[in-house]
């Protein structure tokens, strides 16, 4: 027995050191992020990357509180409630529980986002995909032409309405409605990653519009690390000039907007705070959680998905009052899975 005393006499000391430092490691990592998203937000593509991925950042805190309570050290109790604070301030809003709410009028809309891959293998999993989350307005990023064609074929019964321009690669867009639509001759300035669409939607004796869009993902491409960090800034620059574009045409448009599509940056970033200076984000009103709906398991090659970040967004104007938001099904071959809302119109706020 005295033997066994004098090895815990030992072994709980290092052990104590050994996650004192673990935990500090973990702080200095965390609390580095906040300074930089504060003083640096995406001046920098490795701290865009950074404020992507920040999600990450917190899913070990509740392990670091129970290593607070084990080491009992002041600085470390400290430092967990600064980091908890941390947390609150970037996504407390998100992990509220929200407060049920039902329509009061009988004009809503169940939409959805969905970027279906621009290499799908199989166009009939975006089809179920759809049926299954039963939205009365679809926008479609990376539309290929068989899955364009698969629309046509096995949906236009329940969706009559389609206006689509599929095209090979990643550059196809879509959208298919219950509702009549119809191009508007309006476009959205900039290069983008296929063409924005704009449509008119006719919802009851409303005139709605609505834009479908693609902006630039963080590209890495170049012959070295210093022309690959060089090409990472300037895509991350050209996103954020999307993004004014969006908010650009919003600030302008008296009438209702409907603005979806994969904005490839999540809510920590430039480009979404440069769009939610006019738009609201149906997810942030009445979605829980970080609602991560883009994957990294291409990257990676893994075989089942590894959400990372919310980068598909349904935005609205101030004519809108979202009811309720949740992600769609992942169909098993897409990198993203669809974001869907529901929205009632109800006049400006």
């Amino acid at each position: 027995m005295a033997g066994l005393e004098a090895l815990r006499a030992r072994l709980v000391p290092l052990a104590k050191a050994f996650l004192v430092a673990l935990g500090d490691l973990y702080f200095a990592t965390l609390f580095l992020w906040a300074g930089l998203r504060i003083f640096a937000w995406d001046r920098w593509g490795w701290v865009f990357l950074l404020n992507i991925l920040s999600p990450f950042l917190f899913y070990p805190l509740p392990v670091v509180a129970l290593i607070a309570m084990f080491v009992r050290r002041r600085k470390t109790w400290i430092a967990t409630g600064a980091a908890f604070i941390v947390l609150v301030v970037s996504f407390g809003e998100l992990l509220l529980p929200k407060i049920p709410r039902h329509p009061r009028s009988e004009t809503s809309l169940r939409v959805m986002s969905y970027n279906v891959y621009g290499f799908s293998p199989d166009p009939d999993v975006v089809v179920r995909t759809v049926l299954a989350a039963k939205p009365d307005i679809v926008a479609f990023q990376e539309l290929f032409p068989a899955v364009a064609e698969q629309l046509h074929l096995q949906l236009a019964e329940l969706y009559p309405y389609q206006v689509l321009d599929p095209k090979a690669d990643v550059f196809g867009m879509g959208i298919i409605s219950r509702d009549p639509i119809a191009p508007a001759n309006e476009g959205l300035p900039g290069q983008w990653i296929g063409t924005p669409q704009v449509v008119s939607l006719e919802l009851g004796q409303a005139s709605v519009t609505l834009i479908n869009f693609h902006a630039y993902a963080p590209n890495f491409a170049g012959q070295d690390f210093r022309s690959r960090v060089a090409r990472l800034d300037w895509s991350i620059r050209q996103q954020q000039r999307q993004a004014e574009a969006l908010a650009e045409f919003a600030a302008h448009r008296p009438q209702p907007l409907l603005v979806l599509g994969d904005l490839n940056a999540a809510d920590q970033t430039r480009a979404y705070s440069i769009a939610r200076r006019v738009l609201g984000d149906a997810w942030n009103e009445v979605g829980w959680g970080f609602g991560p709906t883009f994957s990294l398991h291409d990257l990676f090659g893994t075989a089942s998905p590894l959400w990372a970040a919310r980068v598909d967004h349904i935005f609205h104007s101030s004519h809108w009052r979202a009811l309720s938001a949740q992600l769609g099904t992942w169909d098993g071959q897409s990198d993203h899975r669809p974001v869907i809302a529901q929205l009632e119109l109800n006049g400006p706020r």
